[in-house]
């Protein structure tokens, strides 16, 4: 017995959802679904440090540090990163990074939500 397809408003939600996600295939056709994350946490809530984010991410600290700095100017290799995120020192505490979109995140982000009708 075939498997039912699911209905129409949900297809139609599958197909917006792909056309938002199409941005970050054009940035890398192999994308990894952590960077997405991370690329949409910071999008979500700037001026946070690793620490934040790997705890709404549910990761460790060092795994998110890793996927910032790959969607950073330059990953953790020092070879060129995508260029979403940047950070900066915390004026209060030197020791911890705050980080947010840079000019080109923040038109990727614009991007995703006009692909996704938003």
């Amino acid at each position: 017995m075939p498997a039912k397809e699911l209905p129409d408003a949900e297809r139609q939600a599958v197909c917006a959802l792909l056309a938002a996600l199409e941005p970050f295939r054009e940035l890398r056709a192999t994308m990894p679904l952590q960077y997405v994350t991370a690329f949409l946490l910071v999008a979500y809530e700037e001026g946070l440090g690793v620490g934040d984010y790997a705890e709404r991410a549910e990761t460790s600290i060092s795994v998110m540090s890793r996927h910032l700095l790959d969607i950073g100017l330059r990953d953790r290799h020092m070879k060129p990163g995508f260029d979403l995120v940047t950070y900066r020192a915390n004026p209060m505490e030197l020791r911890k990074h705050e980080y947010a979109l840079t000019d080109k995140g923040r038109a990727l982000a614009h991007k995703i939500l006009r692909a996704w009708g938003k």
